[in-house]
């Protein structure tokens, strides 16, 4: 195995940020934002804004709300609902009160959301109207005890979510937390088709929080404005701590969509965005459709997460934006970012638009080999990490060992240092004997012209292609068939091509191969 030395400008800057903020907790950080921005409008939706002092009054009302259901330190919140205001305060009155927070995603079905509430023992589930009245008796008959909250934000008529908590006083202190209290449960993007319960610590959101601290720019807008465009049941959830703590204005999208997310940024002057690549090169074609129409100037800062980005893709944006995009690394288990890298292309070599810079703490990332094959796979160890994955009711944490967490990702470093992703080990693709890295390919097939995003797997010993095209784009099998044959190897050439409107992605913005094998 082997590390990387420690970068002494990112660990002196990230101990001055501990001093300043004296925030060893999320709940800490309640306080501080309390005292600092208590009057500063800090969050918009639809054109309505909150203070912090009436997001804290909320917070404060449901800590003491669980009070009264009966609920204390260690019980599990589950929420379905879309971001929104009460996303947030839900998620600041678990911190402050020592309870659970769980936040299912969109694409849980009623069996799953069943399973994973009858597993945790959940206390009280707030959801919007997708669980219907029906679907909640059936629920309560499987977890007897449990209280359940009907939320409809946005709605001219009082949720009763809302009619109960305006009858509770917004007074409260919380419960005493231990940052190695659990903090949170979530689950993995579910890729292969199977997600798992991943259980998070206080000091893992904490640390992740400071980590993206650390990345961000010198120079940086001193009232930055945040758009949060992802869904904070994923990989949305990582910016709403750092978004707040800036003092900034927060613009929250209920769920992602191109025109209202250009809008926003037009409106709002927004600053800074943190998007997945899948979803940032929608947003791009839409801007290119538009025939940029909208004034995309005031962006400062594109955070990509979630999966790598596509080198020729990269390229393009910054073409489009300017140097306004980094990349991190992390995961569901092991919270982004572990390293940064912003790009600029005056000083990049080729390869280095695919780098994700280097970690930022000593011996947090290593290198073990994969059987023989000259691929390598990441070992994680960081105070981001979970604890292990929900399982039973308990926690399971038979997946790390002395403080390092197996990854199924494949990376490597180059001889400066820098670090970068290269693809997970289930899409290791092995056709007649040949091994094909399914995201080598896709590089390749990315810079086809016309192209918006492409998927590669082997099925039956023949290799597959699915292939969606930009809007304005008009592709067809003939052209991608001639482009593969002009510029793969022998060996890489798909058996069969699909055109498809659009390939399948989970709420976090990944592509879903095995609904495309089963489809």
């Amino acid at each position: 195995m082997g590390s990387l030395n420690v970068r002494f400008p990112n660990l002196i800057k990230y101990f001055v940020l501990r001093y300043l903020l004296r925030v060893k907790t999320p709940k800490d950080l309640i306080g501080f934002l309390n005292r600092r921005y208590q009057s500063h409008e800090l969050l918009v939706q639809e054109g309505n804004y909150r203070t912090f002092t009436q997001i804290n009054e909320n917070v404060n009302r449901l800590c003491n709300t669980a009070m009264l259901l009966g609920l204390s330190k260690g019980d599990c919140v589950a929420i379905l609902i879309k971001n929104c205001f009460e996303f947030i305060e839900i998620r600041l009155a678990c911190y402050k009160a020592g309870l659970i927070f769980c936040a299912l995603t969109d694409d849980f079905s009623n069996e799953e959301i069943t399973k994973q509430l009858t597993s945790l023992k959940c206390s009280l589930f707030i959801h919007d109207p997708r669980v219907s009245s029906e679907d909640i008796k059936k629920l309560k008959q499987s977890i007897p005890g449990m209280f359940t909250m009907l939320l409809t934000a946005g709605s001219e008529h009082e949720s009763p979510y809302h009619s109960f908590l305006k009858q509770v006083h917004a007074k409260t202190s919380g419960s005493k937390i231990d940052n190695h209290d659990i903090s949170a449960i979530g689950f993995t993007s579910g890729t292969t088709g199977h997600r798992k319960a991943v259980v998070w610590s206080h000091q893992a959101w904490i640390s992740s929080f400071y980590n993206f601290l650390l990345i961000s720019p010198k120079g940086a807008s001193k009232k930055p404005v945040f758009l949060h465009a992802m869904p904070f049941s994923t990989v949305g959830s990582l910016s709403i701590l750092p978004g707040l703590a800036t003092g900034g204005l927060n613009v929250l999208l209920g769920e992602f969509d191109v025109k209202k997310a250009a809008e926003a940024i037009e409106r709002y002057k927004v600053t800074n965005l943190v998007i997945t690549p899948s979803f940032m090169v929608e947003l791009w074609d839409f801007y290119q459709n538009s025939g940029n129409h909208y004034d995309f100037s005031s962006l400062r800062l594109v955070s990509l997460g979630s999966a790598p980005m596509a080198r020729s893709k990269l390229k393009v944006l910054i073409e489009t934006f300017g140097a306004i995009f980094q990349q991190g690394y992390g995961m569901a288990e092991v919270l982004a970012p572990l390293c940064g890298y912003r790009y600029e292309p005056a000083k990049l070599e080729i390869n280095d638009y695919s780098t994700v810079g280097k970690p930022f703490k000593s011996k947090s990332i290593k290198l073990q080999p994969l059987d023989g094959s000259g691929l390598n796979k990441i070992i994680v160890r960081s105070k981001t990490c979970y604890k292990g994955y929900w399982n039973h009711g308990k926690i399971d944490d038979s997946s790390i060992e002395n403080g390092w967490f197996s990854t199924t990702d494949l990376g490597s470093f180059d001889a400066k240092g820098h670090f970068f992703i290269h693809d997970r080990i289930s899409n290791i693709l092995r056709k007649r004997g040949k091994v094909i890295i399914a995201r080598d390919l896709e590089e390749i097939i990315h810079t086809c012209p016309g192209i918006k995003d492409v998927a590669a797997h082997v099925s039956n010993d023949k290799l597959k292609l699915w292939v969606s095209p930009l809007k304005a784009s008009h592709l067809t099998e003939q052209e991608v068939r001639m482009f593969c044959e002009l510029n793969c190897p022998q060996d890489w050439i798909p058996d069969l091509i699909n055109i498809v409107p659009e390939l399948p992605y989970n709420s976090s913005g990944k592509v879903l191969k095995y609904k495309l094998l089963n489809a």
